[in-house]
């Protein structure tokens, strides 16, 4: 078996503190500098330097077995944010990302999981609250704007992802507690209160439906069925009270 490969560190500039633990061959501890591996924490840590950041190869002349396992065992020991630990690695390494890999399934509720402690954490909730502050008053540039708007058209498009991202938004619903289910309409009535404010938020509303039903006509079907059975439960409920 070849021992062509390593593991290596990337630190953050500010403090010296370890950011990320990986395995690869060739050039693929600097690849992170280059574009978009996939984590996006560690894309933001690499931005706000606006160059790359420190790497150290801990070890090298790895079988990919070996190389795998030194990661586990580093990540471990050094410890992920939503342990407590510095490192923004999504799961406990082990998976691989040679050329080519698709995480499985187990793979992929790893790295959800991990997401969602690390954003229950106090570290991540700091985080989000100062991504919050960063943004306010911020403007998006239009070529950022253009490819959200993209990805979401694409999702919408695709029907399995639909019936994916309904579900998901109704197991969330479901698991909330009742006044955790009252904060969210709290706050949903008043985002629609501040839009209203706004002259222009209707005339923008009404332009995106009409070009949402120029782009696809079953839109206005799909609605209109949407509020048919809103209207029934509406219904059925008063029959009940």
């Amino acid at each position: 078996m070849d021992s062509i490969y390593y593991v290596y560190v990337k630190f953050r500039p500010r403090d010296g503190s370890p950011c990320y633990v990986g395995k690869g061959c060739g050039g693929r501890a600097w690849d992170h500098d280059k574009y978009d591996t996939g984590n996006q924490h560690l894309q933001r840590i690499i931005k706000k330097v606006g160059g790359p950041i420190p790497t150290v190869i801990f070890r090298e002349e790895l079988t990919e077995q070996e190389a795998y396992d030194l990661e586990k065992i580093l990540i471990k020991a050094i410890g992920r944010a939503c342990d407590g630990g510095p490192l923004c690695n999504m799961t406990d390494g082990g998976e691989g990302m040679s050329a080519g890999y698709v995480p499985s399934e187990e793979t992929r509720k790893k790295q959800s999981e991990g997401l969602r402690l690390y954003y229950q954490s106090e570290v991540g909730t700091e985080r989000k609250r100062r991504q919050s502050e960063e943004r306010l008053g911020k403007e998006v540039p239009e070529h950022i704007k253009k490819a959200m708007s993209e990805g979401v058209k694409r999702r919408y498009q695709d029907p399995l992802q639909r019936e994916r991202t309904s579900a998901a938004l109704k197991a969330r619903w479901k698991a909330l507690s009742p006044e955790e289910k009252e904060v969210v309409r709290e706050k949903m009535l008043r985002a629609q209160a501040i839009l209203k404010e706004d002259p222009s938020w209707n005339t923008r509303v009404a332009e995106t439906l009409k070009k949402r039903l120029r782009d696809d006509p079953d839109v206005l079907e799909k609605q209109l069925r949407d509020l048919a059975k809103a209207r029934q439960v509406r219904c059925q409920r008063q029959a009940r009270g």
